[in-house]
């Protein structure tokens, strides 16, 4: 029987600063490290049931490491007279902003918060999303 998220949320974990409590984007993030591997384990095994007896524990990150690592991303864009150019995630007919998000890497922040400041209106940029390839400096 597959591991369900909502049976493996701590209510202690809280969430992180920046994280939108709305946000589609992560299904972990009220799960403790050892919950979250426990899922991802039990996910593995159930769609490689053929080979599940040869799958190797998983190689896991510290705590912290799980935070400011996402360099790869691709946000949906929306504009408003009342808050100007909003970047986040769908949820249904909703677009969750997601300026802060604790995932993204710090550039990744700070390029959105950039852009939310300085673009122009989409009679001027006509914007329905934003990438970023996530390559890494030099």
């Amino acid at each position: 029987m597959p591991l369900m998220l909502d049976s493996l949320a701590d209510p202690t974990v809280k969430l992180a600063a920046g994280c939108e409590a709305r946000c589609p984007g992560c299904t972990h993030r009220r799960l403790t490290a050892a919950a979250s591997e426990a899922q991802k384990m039990d996910w593995l095994k159930r769609r490689l049931a053929p080979w599940a007896e040869r799958l190797l524990p998983l190689r896991a990150v510290i705590d912290a490491a799980r935070w400011s690592y996402r360099r790869k991303v691709s946000l949906s864009a929306v504009w408003s007279e009342a808050t100007g150019w909003q970047f986040g995630l769908w949820r249904r007919d909703e677009l969750i902003s997601i300026p802060d998000c604790p995932v993204h890497a710090e550039l990744v922040r700070v390029l959105v918060r950039s852009l939310m400041r300085v673009l122009p209106p989409p009679s001027l940029c006509p914007l329905a999303f934003w990438c970023n390839l996530g390559h890494r400096p030099h």
